[in-house]
């Protein structure tokens, strides 16, 4: 299964930021990022993937990338950076407003979803 994984948090350069990756199960997927960011400075020692639509992914969630195959690699010591998020997206035009908030359509830069 092929899959992208965007590293937050690191001093790499935008283009580096995305890993592409094939792998065949949660364990292996784990190995080869794990290896992938040894030397990111700075260093990061809790790994956490969330999912696009910012929670935590878990092994039992592995096959849902099929789906959507792009996960994001963050600091584990802290939560899911969703404004930082919102710069990876071409905001295409506001669908609603609310009490709650302002709901958007975009498309993802690295991916083009939507």
């Amino acid at each position: 299964m092929e899959i992208k994984i965007l590293i937050e948090g690191t001093g790499m350069k935008e283009r580096d930021r995305l890993l592409s990756i094939s792998v065949f199960s949660y364990s292996h997927m784990l190995r080869i990022i794990e290896t992938a960011i040894t030397d990111l400075e700075p260093p990061i020692h809790n790994i956490t993937l969330y999912n696009m639509d910012g929670f935590t992914f878990f092994e039992d969630q592995f096959e849902t990338l099929q789906e959507n195959p792009l996960l994001y690699l963050c600091d584990g010591t802290k939560d899911f950076p969703i404004l930082q998020y919102m710069k990876e997206f071409n905001i295409l035009s506001q669908l609603g407003k609310g009490a709650f908030g302002k709901v958007f359509l975009g498309i993802l830069y690295l991916s083009n979803l939507w």
